[in-house]
């Protein structure tokens, strides 16, 4: 997985579910620092973290 398309995935979801970072981490339930390695590509997010970005904000 390529560190980079995730961090842009995740700001994308961010910017058309029209949320903040903070609202963000608030509906994955992790720690803004997750969210912050995620987007500027110093982490990966685990299978269960995607699939719910997946079928709860992006498709929700």
């Amino acid at each position: 997985m390529d560190q980079y398309v995730t961090g842009a995935v995740i700001k994308k979801l961010c910017e058309k579910n029209d949320l903040t970072q903070m609202q963000f981490v608030t509906k994955l339930g992790v720690s803004d620092k997750t969210v912050s390695k995620l987007e500027t590509g110093k982490g990966y997010p685990d299978i269960t973290l995607l699939d719910y970005m997946i079928f709860n904000i992006y498709c929700g």
